[in-house]
């Protein structure tokens, strides 16, 4: 990261965690700062040369460069800072930051005041101007928030992709790229370009024409430009006198400084030697080191009293020299302004004369018009009578305009919300397609699923008839049909091998009669129950499946219909705008254009109506009034009839 200073003489960077500070002519070092854990992520300048910087553990310093150390720090574990923003002039102390967590805060003097949650919106840029914060995110849109964070004034979709941002603080302009659709908006640039070049061409063939008038009015300038420059000359020595005496100043007291230092080494080095020779008359050697060792440390105390004041001296001198440069800057700055504003000032001053001039040709065009109010007073009542009748019909005009416009508005607004709920239904309905064709897939599914199912399950009664019919067509006994049914049943119901005397163990041949006729009985009853279950189960499937066909095949119906009505409409609003379907979601910024042109266009028809009724009204004012003026002149006048006749 690399930042210069408001006034261009410091810049500082970054090298991991450290932050190095130097001046922009010579590239000497003026300080460095070694407190970030992190690595630094974000630098900014404020108007009062204060330095900001944020690493990525989340941690926020402000430093105060003359006094080489931090005025406060803010600490926001687990929050990687995006974005930091300060307002260019001196209006208050407040700091913006934007952070990962999705949250706008306003932080003062290392607290933070006020915060804003953007709702899943990742800030990548900050600009503070006077009275807005604007934040350009992720996702292309620009934000505009008031200073105090209480509310998003606008949200405006500029670009397709991300904004990746450079502030400019003179000319305050939020530049941002393309991530997406780069080609198509370098082709209209190109085109955009070419019709600037010809307008360029037109407008330079109608500039020579008045190039050499500018020549003139140049020389002109030029005069007294070379009089406010001596002006300034003067201005400027006075300038570089009081930073003269400013410096005089430093030097006298850093001069004094040095003195009393020098002082305080002579009465040191005085009182060295006379304990020096004190110690050599009275004590021995082991205390005459001792006390060498309290004199050293007892100067270097006072060296470290007195050299911290100094190089802080010298530092402030350094600072105010740079800063004195930066202002020289400035005010050559403000002085190609006042000269700019000058020459305006001087346009405007031609203008000036130009247009009392026309007042004055004005007046007297007025004044010549004197002649014609005998013509006047003649046609003073045809006027009021045609007057009266112009009003009434322009009231009844304005009537029907205010009408018209009433219509007109209200079906711009219809026609802008149906576009909405039009948009938005597209959505819904592009959805519900997805999820009915799914549907319908799983539907289609199942019938295919259940239909194997029953004809695997017919297959199977099938085969389990046949079997039974192979089994038991050939038994040329009752005892061999017993064995084959016995058998059957062994193979699909019991599943285990069942021996005869199991089921048949008393030797009374009627008794044993009865038990094979019931065990035959109970093995044909199985076989029915277990067939007619099975029927029961696949006809509940399929009634099942009837309905659910039935319900979803409604429902389908329904969606048809309703799509059918949103397509016919879509179709009234393609016609409308002239655009297709499909370019009301590939392309909404000229969707929006064109509804803006359509509101423009009924807005400037609803003014210039409005003008040409107050026309009329004032010129119907105006005929009323010289209507009244006629009828006084009309009376005065037969007043001095009547006089005139009383007095003969």
């Amino acid at each position: 990261m690399v930042a210069f200073s408001p006034g261009g003489h410091v810049i500082a960077f970054t090298e991991n965690g450290d932050i190095h500070l130097h001046y922009s002519v010579g590239f000497k070092r003026l300080v460095s700062f070694k407190k970030h854990n992190g690595k630094v992520q974000n630098l900014l300048w404020r108007h009062d040369n204060s330095l900001l910087s944020s690493d990525d553990d989340g941690t926020i310093y402000e430093w105060d460069i003359p006094l080489k150390k931090a005025s406060w720090k803010l600490s926001l574990p687990k929050v990687n800072h995006l974005a930091l923003a300060s307002p260019s002039k001196d209006l208050s102390d407040d700091l913006y930051i934007a952070s990962s967590d999705n949250k706008i805060r306003r932080i003062k003097n290392g607290t933070v005041t006020a915060d804003y949650s953007l709702n899943n919106v990742k800030i990548t840029t900050l600009l503070a101007m006077d009275d807005l914060l604007l934040a350009g995110s992720e996702t292309g849109k620009i934000m505009g928030f008031l200073l105090t964070l209480r509310a998003t004034t606008f949200e405006v979709r500029f670009h397709v992709g991300s904004i990746r941002h450079k502030l400019e603080d003179e000319i305050r302009v939020l530049k941002s790229e393309f991530e997406k659709k780069r080609l198509n908006n370098i082709n209209v640039i190109k085109k955009e370009e070419e019709k600037n070049e010809k307008y360029f061409e037109k407008k330079l063939a109608d500039e020579e024409v008045c190039l050499q008038q500018a020549k003139e009015e140049r020389e002109r300038s030029l005069q007294e430009f070379e009089r406010s420059l001596a002006q300034l000359k003067i201005e400027t020595e006075d300038v570089v006198k009081e930073f003269n005496t400013k410096y005089c100043r430093h030097q006298d007291k850093f001069q004094e400084l040095e003195d009393i230092l020098n002082h305080e080494r002579a009465v040191l080095e005085m009182t060295k030697n006379e304990r020096e020779d004190y110690i050599r008359q009275a004590t021995d050697a082991r205390l005459r080191s001792g006390f060498d060792a309290v004199c050293d440390l007892r100067n270097e105390m006072e060296k470290k009293n007195y050299m911290p004041e100094l190089d802080r001296i010298n530092a402030e001198f350094n600072y105010e020299k740079e800063r004195n440069r930066s202002i020289e800057e400035e005010f050559r700055k403000k002085h190609d302004t006042f000269r700019q504003l000058d020459d305006i000032a001087k346009e405007l001053k031609i203008r000036l004369d130009q247009k009392l001039g026309d007042i004055f040709r004005i007046e007297t065009v007025l004044d010549t018009k004197t002649d014609f109010c005998n013509k006047l007073q003649l046609e003073a009542l045809e006027l009021t009578v045609e007057g009266d009748h112009k009003i009434k019909e322009c009231q009844s005009e304005l009537e029907n305009k205010e009408n018209e416009l009433a219509e007109v508005s209200q079906n711009l607004q219809k026609i802008k919300d149906s576009h909405k709920e039009l948009s938005t239904i597209l959505k819904i309905k592009k959805r519900e397609e997805i999820v009915l064709n799914e549907r319908l897939k799983s539907t289609e599914k199942s019938v295919t699923e259940n239909a194997r199912k029953v004809m695997a399950a017919e297959i199977y009664l099938e085969r389990y008839r046949l079997e039974f019919v192979s089994t038991t067509s050939e038994c040329p006994s009752a005892s061999a049909l017993r064995w084959a049914m016995l058998r059957l049943y062994e193979k699909r119901v019991a599943k285990t091998r069942i021996k005869e005397e199991t089921l048949f163990f008393d030797m009374d041949p009627v008794i044993r009669f009865h038990n094979q006729r019931d065990h035959y009985q109970s093995l044909i009853n199985t076989i029915r129950n277990r067939t007619a279950q099975i029927k029961n189960t696949f006809r509940e499937n399929f009634v099942k499946l009837a309905k659910e066909n039935s319900d979803w095949t409604a429902f389908a119906e329904a969606i048809r219909a309703d799509i059918r009505s949103k397509k016919e409409r879509i179709r009234h609003l393609e016609e409308g705008l002239g655009l297709k379907k499909e370019e009301f979601s590939r392309n909404p910024t000229e969707t929006q254009r064109r509804l803006l042109q359509t509101y423009e266009n009924l807005r400037h028809l609803e003014e210039e109506e409005h003008r040409q009724i107050e026309q009329r009204m004032t010129l119907i004012e105006e005929q009323q009034k010289e209507v009244q003026r006629l009828h006084g002149l009309l009376t005065v006048e037969e007043k001095g009839k009547i006089v005139r006749k009383m007095r003969l």
